[in-house]
């Protein structure tokens, strides 16, 4: 019995890392999560307040952030670069930043 990930992809298609997409994933989150806090942290409450509502921003990107870490639980033992990585991974939620 053969490997899966030892296979040839079918023509037309391509294999991609699923742990480098996760990875890259959560690298550009915790970015994006840091750039939204520095945002934050230097703009008056009160000018934020006529653009959106902050409590409601630090809530949607930590959705964001949920749904990325849930993602890095998921693993396939037939798939050599489909590993669990929420060990490895750490997500930079907003609201921890805004405690």
């Amino acid at each position: 019995m053969s490997d899966s990930t030892s296979q040839k992809p079918p023509s037309g298609t391509m294999r991609i890392s699923i742990n480098g997409l996760r990875s890259g994933m959560t690298e550009d989150y915790n970015e994006l999560s840091s750039f939204l806090h520095q945002i934050i942290k230097k703009t008056d409450d009160n000018y934020l307040s006529g653009l959106f509502d902050k409590d409601e921003l630090i809530s949607l990107a930590d959705k964001v952030g949920q749904n990325i870490g849930i993602f890095n639980c998921v693993s396939s033992d037939k798939e050599s670069d489909f590993d669990d990585m929420s060990e490895r991974l750490t997500i930079d939620f907003l609201s921890d930043k805004h405690e």
